[in-house]
């Protein structure tokens, strides 16, 4: 005759927690408008910012490495000097910003539009522009060195001083602005002028 199982004795208490490193905080605005905030030289490491208007905020020298700004507006801030190194923006709306000397080295942009920005000397080196448009832009000295165009357009700008033009293979620009930007992309083939 089988002799009935005897119950096994759990444990007299609950096991303790492990003792795991805690996840850090995520940081970041969703669903806000933010007016006339100081954030220069803040460092935001990953940072997700959704939803969102930015209104004359101060970005200077803010470090936002990673970061990641979906359906946003940027207008009239300034971000001289900020760097988005391996970000990615998408449906991103820069209007009358300053965003000389700052880096996007790394950072993929989906639906950007920037209008009205001084981009003088920023670092685009390794950006992916998908469906990318800049409209009266001055891109005085910045370095697309090995960046990537698609379905992208350029109006109006100023390209003085552009290196890594051939990564412009593929942008649209109206008929009159490649006329005016014939000195850079010469300079760019090796072409020389001549003296009449």
């Amino acid at each position: 005759m089988a002799s009935a199982k005897r119950p096994v004795d759990g444990p007299t208490h609950a096991p303790s927690r492990p003792d795991l490193p805690d996840e850090p905080a995520s940081e970041g605005f969703v669903d806000a408008r933010v007016e006339g905030a100081d954030l220069s030289g803040a460092e935001l490491r990953s940072v997700r910012v959704i939803d969102t208007e930015l209104i004359r905020c101060n970005l200077a020298n803010a470090r936002l490495h990673g970061a990641t700004l979906q359906r946003v507006l940027l207008r009239g801030c300034r971000l001289t000097g900020a760097s988005f190194a391996d970000g990615a923006l998408t449906d991103v709306v820069f209007a009358d910003c300053r965003i000389d000397l700052a880096s996007f080295a790394g950072v993929a942009f989906e639906r950007v539009v920037l209008s009205d920005c001084a981009l003088t000397q920023t670092d685009l080196q390794g950006a992916r522009l998908q469906d990318v448009r800049f409209e009266r832009c001055d891109l005085t000295e910045v370095d697309l060195m090995d960046a990537v165009a698609r379905n992208s357009e350029m109006r109006g700008c100023t390209l003085t001083g552009l290196r890594g033009v051939e990564s412009l293979r593929h942008v649209g620009m109206p008929w009159p602005d490649v006329l005016a930007a014939a000195d850079v992309f010469a300079a760019a083939l090796g072409v020389r002028v001549l003296e009449d």
